[in-house]
C-alpha cells in the first residue's frame, strides 16, 4: 500500500439512473437514488478498543452494519467472463462512489455494496472491493486507528468530507478494502470492535450477482399512489436472490420471506397476476414465463431474463419495467409500474 500527498476532491456523479441501472439488473426493481448531498460531515475521533486482541478472517458482509438494509454482491470476474468486458466495466463504474473506489475497481474481482433503502438520496454506503490492495495508493490524510483484529487495518480521514465520499478505509488481509461513507463510519468501527451484526445483510457468496434486502414500508406518497404494492411490501421481511449466467440469458432465483403464510400467499397471487398480465418482449416476456412456488411464509421465484435485455439495462438503453403492470390485489386500483426518472 502506497501513500501519496495529493487528494482528488471531485465527486463522481450519482443519480437515479446511476443506481437503478445497477440494482435493476439484480432484481428488476425500481429503487432509485436522488442527487447526492454535498454537506460536510466531521471526521470521527479514533477510539482505542477495550477488548482483548484477536486474529480472525472477516468476510466483506461482516463489515455491513444492520442499518444498511440493501446489500448486493457482484462477481466482476464472472461478469466479465459471462457478459463481456464492456458490461463489467460499466457496472463497476456505477458502483464507484468516489475516485478512490473507482481506482480500486479497475482490477477488482468482486464488490459488495451496502445501502440504506429509506435514505438512498444521501448516498450513505459501505463498499467492499476484493482486489490486490498492495497496488492501491491511499491519500496521506487518512490516519491509522487501533484495530482489535490483527488481520484488519483501519484508516480514518482526519478532515471532514462530503457525505457521499470516503471517510474511513478498512483493509482485510490485503485481499479486500472497504470504503465507508461518513455517516456509516461509527457503525463500521463498532462492528469491528464488537463483532458482526446478527441482522446484517449477507448475500450468498455465489452467482454472478446476489443480494439480501430487508423490506420496509414505502414512502407515504408512494403508499397513497400504489396501495396494492405498498401493502405487499409492508407484509414482507426479506428478499434474497442469486443471478447466474445461462445459455438463454441471466437466470434469477429469488426467495421472498413474508411475515406470515397469508402474506406470502398474497405475494404469490400478486406475482401470478403480474405474470398473467405481462406483455411484450424483454423483461415483460421473462415475467410471463417465471415460476412461482409458495411454501408456508416463503415464495420462491425463478425466471430468466434474455441477455439482450440485461445488456440494454446495463447500458441504460432499456427500461426493465417496460410492459409490466401492477395487478389489482384485494380491491386496490390497477396501476402501471412507475417509470424511473433520468
Amino acid at each position: 500500500m502506497h501513500l501519496r500527498g495529493s487528494r482528488k476532491s471531485s465527486i463522481e456523479r450519482t443519480g437515479r439512473r446511476w443506481w437503478f441501472s445497477t440494482l435493476g439488473i439484480l432484481a428488476l426493481g425500481s429503487v432509485t437514488l436522488g442527487s447526492a448531498a454535498c454537506s460536510e460531515v466531521p471526521g470521527p475521533g479514533a477510539r482505542a478498543p477495550d477488548e482483548a486482541p484477536l486474529s480472525k478472517r472477516l468476510e466483506p458482509s461482516d463489515l455491513m452494519p444492520a442499518d444498511l438494509d440493501v446489500v448486493v454482491r457482484l462477481d466482476l470476474e464472472r461478469m466479465k467472463q459471462g457478459l463481456g468486458a464492456e458490461p463489467q466495466a460499466q457496472v463497476a463504474s456505477r458502483v464507484a462512489t468516489d475516485p478512490l473506489v473507482s481506482k480500486a475497481l479497475v482490477d477488482a474481482r468482486r464488490v459488495t455494496l451496502g445501502l440504506r433503502a429509506s435514505d438512498l438520496a444521501h448516498g450513505d454506503h459501505v463498499v467492499v472491493v476484493e482486489t490486490d490492495v498492495a497496488k492501491l495508493e491511499i491519500p496521506d490524510d487518512f490516519e491509522s486507528v487501533p484495530s482489535r483484529n490483527d488481520t484488519v487495518k483501519i484508516l480514518v480521514r482526519s478532515v471532514g468530507v462530503a457525505r457521499t465520499e470516503t471517510q474511513a478505509i478498512v483493509i482485510l488481509d490485503d485481499r479486500a478494502i472497504a470504503f465507508v461513507s461518513p455517516v456509516e463510519t461509527d457503525s463500521v468501527l463498532r462492528v469491528l470492535r464488537e463483532g458482526a451484526d446478527e441482522e446484517r445483510g449477507d448475500p450468498a457468496r455465489e452467482g454472478l450477482v446476489s443480494l439480501d434486502v430487508r423490506t420496509h414500508r414505502l414512502d407515504p406518497a408512494l403508499e397513497r399512489k400504489f396501495p396494492s404494492i405498498s401493502r405487499l411490501v409492508r407484509d414482507l421481511r426479506r428478499i434474497r436472490g442469486v443471478a447466474e449466467v445461462r445459455e438463454d440469458g441471466l437466470g434469477f432465483d429469488v426467495e421472498i420471506v413474508a411475515k406470515s403464510a397469508e402474506a406470502a400467499d398474497r405475494a404469490a397471487r400478486f406475482l401470478e397476476a403480474l405474470r398473467a398480465g405481462a406483455k411484450g418482449d424483454g423483461a415483460a416476456g421473462a415475467f410471463a414465463s417465471m415460476r412461482i412456488d409458495p411454501l408456508d411464509a416463503r415464495v420462491r421465484v425463478r425466471l430468466t431474463v434474455p441477455a439482450a435485455v440485461v445488456l440494454g439495462a446495463i447500458r441504460d438503453e432499456a427500461d426493465p419495467s417496460a410492459g409490466l403492470h401492477a395487478p389489482e390485489v384485494e380491491g386496490t386500483t390497477n396501476v402501471t409500474l412507475p417509470e424511473v426518472a433520468p
